[in-house]
């Protein structure tokens, strides 16, 4: 991806306005306040989601920007019945393929919600892509830009 992207500015002739930085989400290797943009694609649920948001407003500028593109729990995943079932799909899940995915934390798109006002964040939009099979049971896909 870091290839691609590189090859798309270049392409562009936007090597002097863009900035490429691959860093860990929680602790991006910059000054403060320097980055107008921090993107975070499909990575943030396997983060401490709270550290990495520190660090993303630690080094944008003011009415800096973020988005984040990622997968979203259904709100049923925190009813009684979710809540139960959780251990046993974490247990099945740990033979298979998706093994990591035991270990992340998978927000709900009300908990984004919470999480970003509760660190002052502004939100200015949400897009949801909720799963066609199941919406009630199946992860969605999101984006989700805040401001700074």
């Amino acid at each position: 991806m870091m290839e691609k992207a590189e090859s798309n500015i270049k392409n562009e002739e936007l090597q002097d306005v863009i900035l490429i930085n691959k860093a860990s989400a929680e602790n991006v290797p910059s000054e403060d306040r320097v980055y107008d943009l921090v993107t975070c694609t499909f990575a943030i649920r396997h983060t401490n989601i709270e550290k990495a948001l520190a660090e993303f407003i630690r080094v944008l500028k003011p009415k800096g920007r973020i988005v984040i593109v990622g997968i979203y729990a259904p709100e049923k995943w925190r009813s009684v019945l979710g809540k139960l079932m959780a251990p046993v799909f974490q247990f099945a899940f740990r033979f298979r393929k998706y093994k990591a995915e035991t270990k992340s934390k998978v927000l709900t798109i009300n908990e984004w919600r919470t999480l970003l006002g509760g660190l002052g964040l502004t939100i200015i939009g949400i897009v949801e892509f909720p799963s066609k099979k199941d919406p009630e049971w199946e992860i969605g896909r999101a984006i989700i830009a805040i401001e700074k």
